[in-house]
């Protein structure tokens, strides 16, 4: 086959995929950007990180990660301060290759206060997952829920407390109502409720003695048969 690109097509039942390929000559080098930077997205005020800047040499001999030797337009560690799109050309002997940053300034964040705790006691910290709405600038707006800083606020003091958040230079904040504690011991100002009385115990019945029955007194019979009670003498 001759060099440059050919389209492969692969077929199975009622299924057809294609891809490309690309041929090369027998002693041909070429040079890809395989992968872009991790990040291209930044405030104004970060640094430029090429971590994740991939280049590639591929020939007949198979794939070559290029680790250095290549020069970058804007260089690694640069600190951002203009607004917008910048493009950023990476040169490696003959070939360049290009890839765009965005640079963006926030205006202004908002702290989505529905889901949140906003009653705490004395002692306990502020501890939620919080979600920040950003506006940038540019009128652009984006719902965050990490990167901003939040105040390691533990409650001291009973009534309004501030919670700070911070975000790309602009800061916030929100107030929470903190109450005393459940687990404090009553100062002797305190009211201390009465300790409930014992129940009084009733008295044991006396004993009732039973009657004894009455018994009737024995008659004597004299000799006619008729019987006659006999006489104490």
């Amino acid at each position: 086959s001759s060099p440059g690109t050919i389209k492969v097509s692969v077929s199975y039942k009622s299924k057809t995929a294609t891809f490309n390929i690309n041929v090369l000559n027998k002693n041909e080098d070429s040079i890809i950007m395989s992968s872009m930077p991790n990040k291209t997205n930044y405030l104004v005020g970060e640094k430029f990180d090429a971590t994740g800047l991939e280049l590639q040499l591929v020939n007949n001999n198979g794939v070559t990660p290029i680790k250095d030797g290549y020069t970058l337009s804007l260089a690694d560690g640069s600190v951002l301060n203009k607004v917008g799109t910048h493009k950023v050309v990476v040169t490696y002997q003959t070939k360049k290759f290009e890839f765009n940053i965005v640079v963006k300034k926030v205006s202004k964040i908002e702290v989505d206060t529905s889901t949140v705790d906003t009653e705490y006691e004395v002692g306990e910290k502020f501890n939620e997952d919080i979600s920040v709405t950003v506006e940038y600038s540019d009128g652009t707006k984006e719902e965050i829920k990490d990167n901003f800083i939040v105040s390691d606020t533990e409650f001291t003091s009973t009534g309004a407390n501030p919670i700070n958040i911070s975000y790309g230079g602009v800061d916030t904040s929100i107030v929470v109502n903190v109450i005393e504690s459940n687990d404090k011991e009553p100062t002797q100002n305190e009211y201390q409720p009465t300790p409930e009385e014992p129940e009084e115990t009733a008295a044991p019945e006396e004993p009732v003695e039973a009657e004894t029955p009455e018994t009737d007194t024995p008659k004597e019979t004299n000799g006619t048969g008729d019987s006659t009670e006999a006489e104490t003498k």
